[in-house]
């Protein structure tokens, strides 16, 4: 069986894609969440060390902590240096901004202001961080001003690839729930500016606690998993009822090669620490 490096042996650019960590020591006080929590983020940020030798960076797409605070921070921060290599985030509507910066900003690669937006250039391939969050709300937005620097980020040609991050999906998963939880305004225009975009475009996104794949105004778009929990219903599509559901955890592996192609691979983790969850617990949305 072919290991993970031979697998993408060549590929030129590779990184790790999670979201929705909901960092927290007391997560026996949100039903929902994970028991055991600290230890399961643990594991997954341990398992990323073990092929971080074979990655360029680890992207993650917000919620970073269930209440936003510089104690949860530090404490996620921690679990962070288990892996040497850069960590792109941005903010979800769980993230407090100031928080978030203070404690994070000397690492990472956020602006000083408000929206935290951020590009990074890997040769031919550039980052984008679009700060999706509107204070107090579940929604996303994009706004005017994010939108026209998008368009200058988009619309140039000295890139070959842009991965945009961002926390809330711009694009429809196929089920009536997640899409309402995940509106986003200026989504539409967005989608414009890809299919207009120079550059072959990947979205990274999560929020809905539920792995997604799909192809939007021609960009390969991905939804993560959630470590802290995960959502599901009797069927992917349509309008059946959500809730907390037991299933393995297991993140994405992107690598892009010189020639263009993008290629992911999964790698799952066992993240069996804590008591099941009652009934209860399972029926507790986001």
């Amino acid at each position: 069986m072919l290991s993970f490096c031979q697998i993408f042996a060549g590929h030129r650019m590779k990184f790790v894609h999670l979201s929705d960590l909901h960092f927290t020591t007391t997560a026996e006080e949100y039903p929902a969440l994970r028991p055991g929590l600290v230890n399961a983020l643990g594991k997954v940020f341990d398992d990323v060390a073990k092929i971080e030798k074979h990655l360029d960076f680890v992207s993650i797409t917000g919620d970073l902590a269930e209440r936003g605070n510089i104690e949860s921070y530090e404490g996620l921060k921690k679990l962070l240096n288990a892996m040497s290599i850069p960590v792109f985030i941005v903010p979800g509507n769980h993230d407090n901004r100031d928080d978030l910066r203070r404690v994070f900003a000397s690492a990472y690669y956020f602006t000083s202001n408000d929206p935290m937006d951020y590009q990074v250039d890997f040769g031919r391939v550039q980052v984008l961080g679009v700060d999706t969050v509107i204070e107090g709300k579940p929604s996303g937005r994009i706004s005017d001003d994010q939108l026209s620097w998008l368009r200058s980020m988009l619309l140039h040609d000295y890139t070959d690839h842009t991965v945009v991050s961002m926390h809330h999906p711009p694009f429809p998963t196929g089920h009536a729930e997640f899409d309402e939880m995940a509106e986003v305004e200026g989504a539409e225009e967005l989608g414009e500016l890809i299919r207009r975009s120079k550059s072959k475009v990947v979205v990274l996104s999560g929020h809905v606690h539920r792995p997604y794949q799909t192809v939007w105004h021609g960009a390969n778009c991905y939804i993560a998993g959630g470590p802290s929990f995960q959502m599901g219903s009797s069927f992917c599509f349509g309008d059946s009822r959500l809730q907390v559901v037991e299933e393995p955890f297991a993140y994405f592996i992107h690598a892009i090669d010189s020639q263009g192609t993008h290629s992911v691979g999964t790698r799952y983790v066992s993240l069996d620490v804590g008591e099941p969850r009652t009934e209860r617990q399972k029926a507790v949305g986001q």
